[in-house]
């Protein structure tokens, strides 16, 4: 066992003990992209020195996320190898160690999941997937779940671990057919805030309260659901920016424009480049994240790393970090009374006072890349070396 220095959850240095697998000299992750929601903690787990971490993807980063503002991420000293062919697939995997961990983003979702995935377990290697949750509600949610439990009991015993983003992702897996022992709660991560960068909202006389959504205005995001919501306030203290683009932007443009209890108080940004977009975070008192249905979230992460509470559906995988009233709230997905009702106490308290948005920062720490690098070199310690089941960072 190694041991090194993190700063606890109160903000004092503390050694602890870091697991090392002597036998996993090489983790793999074969994912669609490079992904700036990864890219944090597999460059901590590289920079650890317990192995070697290499990501294989199909595409740098896909049109989709490029027009929403996107870059490739720093990922150094972990290694990129592009594979966007069932040669280079192969080519990719002889290329690595013979007893490697190899993490599968999704069972079934890409090109690059299903096929990695056969050839892993046609070749006898180490596997573990990655994966949020489906909406299981309604028929397709039904539909979702036996061909889900389908293609899990082709590969049980092949999978040797799924990491699942949220509780909501273990409990889909488990719904699925998948035992529970093996299903470890996980979650993207997000870059630490840059420590040069003051928040822009702080302390001051202004009584009113600044909320932000920050994503896609699409339907499944629920920003309709904040709209409304936020009508039924009936209270000017309170104004709402959204940060994004997408098909129905015009549409919640156009019902604002016709409402004299939201004219002046709902504004619309467009895209911003990502790292503005989240940076501009720290200028608001509440973020709110309306997902009918959203695997993690990880902007909820981005939110509280720079002492912004969040208030999130429960259909939001990283509704877990939100188990504290001073982090944030919890709504019935689809419901604008139970997110009104959220808002209306959030609003009621006022601006976030410094001291609160300090201490949301300070426990956020454990939410950065290290501790879930550490995390997960736990959990390949309990998988293949027996040691004890971590718990997850967040939940410590």
């Amino acid at each position: 066992m190694d041991q090194h220095n993190v700063i606890a959850s109160d903000g004092v240095m503390e050694s602890v003990k870091r697991p090392f697998e002597p036998s996993v000299r090489e983790v793999v992750l074969w994912c669609e992209q490079v992904s700036v929601h990864y890219a944090s903690w597999l460059r901590a787990l590289a920079e650890m020195n317990v192995c070697s971490v290499t990501v294989i993807a199909s595409t740098p980063i896909t049109p989709e996320r490029e027009r929403l503002g996107w870059t490739s991420p720093r990922i150094s000293p972990a290694k990129i190898v592009i594979a966007n062919s069932l040669k280079r697939l192969y080519d990719a995997l002889a290329a690595c160690d013979a007893n490697a961990v190899h993490v599968v983003e999704g069972i079934r979702g890409t090109w690059i999941a299903r096929e990695s995935l056969r050839l892993l377990v046609a070749s006898g290697r180490r596997i573990g997937i990655m994966s949020e949750a489906c909406d299981g509600r309604g028929m397709l949610g039904v539909a979702r779940r036996a061909l889900y439990g389908v293609h899990l009991w082709r590969f049980r015993e092949k999978i040797d671990f799924v990491i699942a983003m949220g509780e909501v992702g273990v409990r889909w897996y488990a719904s699925c057919g998948f035992p529970r022992r093996r299903l470890f709660p996980f979650m993207y991560t997000a870059e630490s805030p840059i420590p040069s960068v003051r928040p822009t909202r702080t302390g001051t006389c202004d009584r009113s309260v600044r909320v932000v959504y920050v994503g896609r205005c699409v339907y499944g995001k629920g920003v309709h659901d904040l709209v409304e919501a936020l009508s039924q306030l009936h209270d000017d203290s309170v104004s709402l920016t959204v940060i994004g683009d997408g098909e129905q932007r015009t549409a919640l443009e156009a019902t604002v424009s016709r409402s004299r209890a939201l004219r002046g108080r709902v504004s619309f940004t467009g895209v911003l480049p990502y790292h503005e977009a989240v940076a501009s975070i720290s200028g608001f008192d509440l973020l709110v994240l309306p997902s009918h249905c959203d695997g993690w979230g990880v902007v909820v992460n981005e939110a509280l790393m720079q002492g912004v509470p969040v208030v999130c559906s429960d259909m939001c995988g990283s509704k877990d970090l939100l188990s504290e009233p001073w982090r944030g709230g919890v709504f019935r997905s689809g419901c604008t009374r139970s997110l009104a009702a959220e808002l209306s106490a959030r609003v009621h308290a006022g601006p976030i006072p410094d001291k609160q948005r300090e201490r949301l920062r300070t426990w956020s720490r454990r939410l950065h890349g290290d501790r879930m690098a550490e995390y997960f070199v736990s959990i390949l310690a309990h998988v293949y070396s027996g040691g004890s089941r971590p718990e997850p960072p967040w939940s410590t």
